[in-house]
C-alpha cells in the first residue's frame, strides 16, 4: 500500500514519539526496575504474555476473518507508547513505572513483535503467509524507529539537559496530537471499509480493551500492589500503540485489512481507557492520595 500517511508520516511520528520518551529517561529509570521488581515484572508479564494470549483466545473464538484476527495480534504485540504514559499521569498512577515499562518493552519489541506476528499469520492465514513474512525487515524497522530515537533522546538529556527540559513538555503534547491525527487519518483513508466492519471490529476492540484494563488492574491488586501501580499496569495492558500496528500492517505487510483493527482500536480504546482514567483519578487514587 503506497500512501504518504502510512509510508512517510507514520514512521516519522513514531520516531518523534520515541525520541520524546528518551528526553525524559535517565539511567536511574532503569535502576528503578530493581527497586520495584514485583510491579515491573507483573507489568511485563501482563503486556508481553497475558495480553497476546488473551487476544489470541478472543479472536479465535470470535469468528473474525483471518486478516482481522492477525491485525488484532499485531496490535497485541505492540508496546504501550506515550499515550499510556500520559493517561497514567492524569489518572494519578505510577508514572515512573509507566515510563519504565513502555521504554523497556519498546526496546525489546523489535525482537518479540515479529515472532508473534509470524506465528499469527501462520495460524490464522496460510503457511505461505508465515513463510513469506519479512521478519528481519520488521525487526530492523522497529529498531530504527524505536531503539535509535530513544537513545538519541537520552543522549540529548545527558548532553543538553536544559534544552531537553524545555522541549520535552512541548514534544509530549505534540506527539499525542500527532498520534491521534495519524490514527484518525488511517481510519478516514479507508472509511468505506471502516463503516462496513465497524460493528464487528469496534465491538471486538471495546471487548479486548475493557477486558485487558480489568485484568491488568485486578491482577495487580491481587498481587498486593498499591492502587497507583495497579492503575498504571491496567493502562499499560489495555492502551496499545495503534500507530505501530498501522505501520506494520500497512507499510510492511501492505494490507488495509491487516491494519484496520489497529486503526479502529486506536480510536475505540479511548472510551474504556478514558473512563478508567476518570474513575482512577477522582475515586481510586484520590482516596489513596488523601490517606497517604
Amino acid at each position: 500500500m503506497n500512501d504518504v500517511l502510512v509510508d512517510v508520516i507514520l514512521p516519522l511520528v513514531l520516531s518523534v514519539m520515541m525520541y520524546t520518551m528518551g528526553l525524559t529517561l535517565r539511567t536511574d529509570d532503569f535502576r528503578r526496575v530493581g527497586r520495584k521488581p514485583k510491579a515491573f515484572f507483573l507489568g511485563v508479564v501482563n503486556q508481553m504474555l497475558v495480553l497476546p494470549v488473551a487476544v489470541f483466545m478472543l479472536v479465535s473464538l470470535s469468528g473474525l476473518r483471518p486478516e482481522f484476527a492477525v491485525g488484532f495480534m499485531i496490535l497485541a504485540a505492540c508496546p504501550g507508547g506515550i499515550t499510556s504514559n500520559v493517561m497514567s499521569h492524569y489518572a494519578r498512577g505510577d508514572t515512573a513505572l509507566s515510563i519504565s515499562l513502555t521504554a523497556i518493552i519498546s526496546l525489546v519489541s523489535f525482537m518479540t513483535l515479529p515472532l508473534i506476528v509470524a506465528f499469527s499469520m501462520g495460524h490464522f492465514m496460510t503457511a505461505d503467509s508465515s513463510a513469506d513474512f519479512p521478519m528481519m525487515r520488521i525487526a530492523l524497522l522497529l529498531f530504527v524507529i524505536n531503539v535509535i530515537p530513544v537513545g538519541l533522546g537520552m543522549l540529548t538529556l545527558h548532553r543538553l539537559p536544559g534544552l531537553a527540559s524545555k522541549i520535552a513538555p512541548w514534544f509530549d503534547r505534540i506527539t499525542v496530537v500527532l498520534f491521534i491525527a495519524v490514527v484518525v487519518g488511517a481510519v478516514r483513508r479507508n472509511w468505506d471499509l471502516v463503516v462496513t466492519n465497524m460493528a464487528e471490529l469496534g465491538g471486538t476492540s471495546l471487548l479486548i480493551c475493557t477486558a485487558m484494563l480489568t485484568i491488568g488492574f485486578l491482577v495487580a491488586r491481587f498481587a498486593r500492589l498499591d492502587k497507583a501501580q495497579a492503575t498504571t499496569i491496567s493502562l499499560e495492558t489495555g492502551v496499545q500503540n495503534a500507530a505501530t500496528a498501522i505501520l506494520i500492517g500497512g507499510t510492511i505487510l501492505g494490507s488495509e485489512l491487516l491494519y484496520l483493527p489497529g486503526a479502529i482500536y486506536g480510536v475505540s480504546m479511548y472510551l474504556p481507557a478514558g473512563l478508567l482514567l476518570l474513575f482512577a483519578r477522582y475515586v481510586v487514587n484520590k482516596r489513596q492520595a488523601s490517606t497517604a
